[in-house]
């Protein structure tokens, strides 16, 4: 993308608005290219948030990257409100920023959860000695706690790879539709997992 003028960045911003609104590889391409442009301005806001809150490590990158997916569906589901007084990506960035520093705000290591039980020793954190733990409480949430249209959406797009538009002819809706149900049903195994 340039960086020319204001005229240059209008033009920029009819570009991804026209991807993002397109069906076919193109708009999956486009939805594609701006979920890893957020995901690496998400990540870039690890450097100013490193140990905040007591998270460190896989669980601080796992709550910036759940951030970042919660801001991409809804810039995703606020198209229409993008007004242009800013670069797209500008607003787009402003609305990552905004959901990784409320996750944080919210997670349960930074609402003083260390303090009421005591020091947590590190191998209680989460790592990767954990792995076939939470890969069960996963598997369990999945086949107990999801509906049969979540558990198909989140089987097709998590273990086998399917793209959001084949999920979409597959479960005979659009690709908007198959974003919400994906958002829904992780939200849903997140809260079990941390229920459990």
């Amino acid at each position: 993308m340039s960086e020319g003028g204001a005229a240059d960045w209008r033009v920029e911003d009819e570009e991804w608005l026209r991807l993002l609104r397109s069906d076919g590889a193109a708009g999956e391409a486009g939805r594609r290219m701006l979920f890893e442009l957020l995901l690496r301005f998400g990540r870039m806001q690890l450097g100013h948030r490193r140990g905040a809150g007591g998270l460190v490590g896989v669980e601080l990158l796992d709550v910036v990257d759940q951030a970042v997916a919660d801001a991409f569906l809804f810039v995703l589901n606020g198209l229409e409100s993008f007004r242009g007084e800013a670069r797209f990506t500008t607003w787009a960035y402003t609305i990552v920023q905004r959901t990784v520093s409320r996750s944080m705000e919210r997670h349960p290591w930074n609402r003083g959860f260390i303090e009421l039980v005591g020091e947590v020793p590190e191998t209680a954190r989460p790592g990767t000695d954990d792995l076939p733990t939470v890969t069960d409480a996963v598997r369990r949430v999945v086949e107990t706690g999801l509906t049969s249209r979540q558990r198909r959406a989140f089987i097709g797009s998590v273990v086998e790879g399917r793209t959001v538009e084949e999920l979409a002819e597959e479960l005979g809706s659009n690709r908007n539709a198959v974003y919400k149900l994906l958002f829904d049903t992780r939200r849903k195994i997140r809260a079990a997992l941390l229920d459990d």
